[in-house]
């Protein structure tokens, strides 16, 4: 057995290395640093980083940011990924001396060394007086050259060179509202997409999502140049920033962005009116038990307009949260206040004499009281409208559980978070005749709560929502959708067409809402009602 005082004595004289191949080169970093390897990950884009940063990844529940050694070592092309890539884990100290993870990719590993000091070289010099101070020397293994540097000392020039753009959740400048709204509760998020990629917004924050046509009287006076667009929607100043553009600015360089008709705009509420951030698509809403997972490497990155709030797990993937408060900077914000505030009076005082002279004409409608704001969805050929109030979430395709037995219109029951909830399809509650689609293509689920009773509607399409006024609604004249009265509150006429403002506690709770049936009775006996 070796005495201590030996051991301390050999680990004097030698240090031990791991050799990795990046770029078809050679190097070794000390095997102290490193905390594990993996391979086959799974990584996850991180928009609006350096070109350094390949992503991240989800590893045992931890995201950990992941950096591409090539790039960081003066490479000019990004390592490429094949079977023999590894992910060297090692661990660094964030801008508050706390550990973080980091995940470093080389293009293969190969054995460890212990390496006697006497046999490395001094690192080389740049010029007489400067070393390049992440390279701890050079030894020669067999015919190979091998560069040994420290990993920390090598990221920490890149993470302390770059300032971290100050957003909207700075203390100084945001309100304790805005900070609550974006961190607020019971970790529920939804899912939204820029182009293909998937992001999330906390839930609480989120006001209401809308179509990008109703966004209607469009400002272009002196519109500050970082904000995508201005107008007038349901009598409120709303200015968008497109999610896309954000998500595509990497480096300075702006990659190509399209939009589609199909956009939505989620809202959030500022102090002087309200910011919609231009989305490709919604996706699902997550309920977490768990805080996000956060790294402080990450936020230690420069990425302009991207605030961080963390990650969600999903599968073997990750989604990043962001904070929907925190696509402007404070100066901007102080900006886009004033602005913002200059247009209301304008506004206010265009407005007033209008208003003066209709006030007392005005007259509640016999609607009114189905005035709000909707999810219009396609069933059939209708527009059906569900009131938001009752709306839970909103799923793409999901795999029903068929139940025998049960009423034509109830196909069975889902599996949602360990929980199973009814399914009703819509097309067969209210006897719209065959269906043409397949399932699959059907599967799209409005899950409606009411009180403690939660029931997924199967619906042809899920279309936006919409802010429906009292002006726009009628009784069911306009109508050809042919359910029972108690089924039916209003119709609305919109730009799209005629929207049916449905019951949802009496589709939930009749057992037949179709008129079919009692058209049959009434023509069989004029007599019958």
């Amino acid at each position: 057995m070796a005495h201590p005082a030996t051991d301390q004595f050999e680990q004097a004289l030698h240090k031990i290395f791991l050799a990795i191949e990046v770029g078809n080169f050679d190097y070794g970093i000390p095997v102290e640093c490193v905390r594990e390897i993996v391979y086959q990950v799974k990584l996850n884009p991180l928009p609006q980083t350096p070109d350094f940063v390949r992503g991240v990844a989800v590893i045992r529940d931890d995201a950990i940011p992941v950096l591409d050694l090539n790039i960081l070592l003066g490479g000019k092309q990004p390592t490429r990924i094949h079977e023999e890539s590894c992910y060297i884990i090692i661990q660094l100290a964030d801008c508050n001396q706390a550990l973080t993870q980091v995940c470093l990719l080389a293009d293969q590993i190969f054995q460890t060394y212990k390496i006697n000091i006497d046999d490395i070289d001094a690192p080389p010099a740049i010029t007489e007086d400067k070393l390049i101070n992440y390279v701890l020397g050079v030894s020669r293994i067999h015919d190979h050259v091998l560069i040994l540097f420290e990993p920390a000392d090598l990221i920490s020039p890149f993470l302390n060179s770059v300032t971290p753009y100050v957003t909207y959740t700075d203390a100084s400048t945001a309100s304790d509202d805005d900070e609550a709204k974006a961190r607020k509760a019971k970790n529920r998020y939804l899912s939204i997409y820029a182009n293909e990629e998937e992001f999330a917004f906390p839930l609480p924050a989120i006001s209401q999502v809308i179509n990008t046509s109703s966004i209607n009287h469009h400002i272009d006076e002196d519109i500050p140049e970082f904000v995508s667009q201005a107008g007038i929607y349901n009598d409120q100043l709303i200015v968008t920033v497109s999610l896309a553009e954000v998500t595509a600015t990497t480096n300075n360089q702006q990659s190509p962005v399209s939009h589609s008709s199909r956009d939505v705009v989620v809202l959030v509420e500022l102090r002087n009116g309200l910011m919609g951030i231009v989305v490709s698509h919604i996706g699902e809403s997550y309920e977490s038990e768990v805080e996000p997972q956060k790294n402080s490497i990450c936020s230690d990155l420069q990425r302009s307009r991207i605030n961080s709030l963390g990650f969600i797990k999903k599968g073997d993937e990750s989604i990043e949260i962001i904070n929907p408060f925190g696509f402007f900077s404070n100066q901007e914000l102080v900006t886009l206040d004033a602005w913002m505030q200059n247009i209301n009076r304008i506004m206010t005082t265009s407005n007033s004499g209008q208003e003066d002279e209709t006030a007392d004409g005005d007259e509640v409608g016999p609607y009114a009281q189905y005035a709000g704001s909707y999810l219009v969805t396609q069933v059939g050929e209708y527009f059906i409208g569900l009131d938001n109030r009752y709306v839970d979430e909103v799923l793409s395709y999901k795999e029903i559980l068929p139940m025998k037995n049960g009423p034509h219109w109830f196909p069975g029951v889902i599996d949602l978070r360990d929980k199973t909830y009814p399914v009703i399809d819509l097309h067969k509650k209210f006897d719209l005749g065959p269906v043409e689609k397949h399932p699959h293509h059907r599967n799209v689920l409005v899950m409606i709560r009411n009180n403690d009773h939660k029931v997924g509607l199967m619906v042809d399409k899920v279309m936006h929502s919409v802010a429906i006024t009292d002006k726009q609604l009628s009784g069911n004249d306009n109508s050809n959708l042919y359910i029972i009265p108690e089924a039916l509150n209003a119709t609305a006429d919109t730009s799209e067409g005629i929207v049916h403002i449905i019951d949802l506690v009496s589709v939930i709770e009749l057992p037949e809402v179709s008129g079919s049936s009692r058209m049959q009775v009434i023509k069989q006996d004029p007599k019958a009602t």
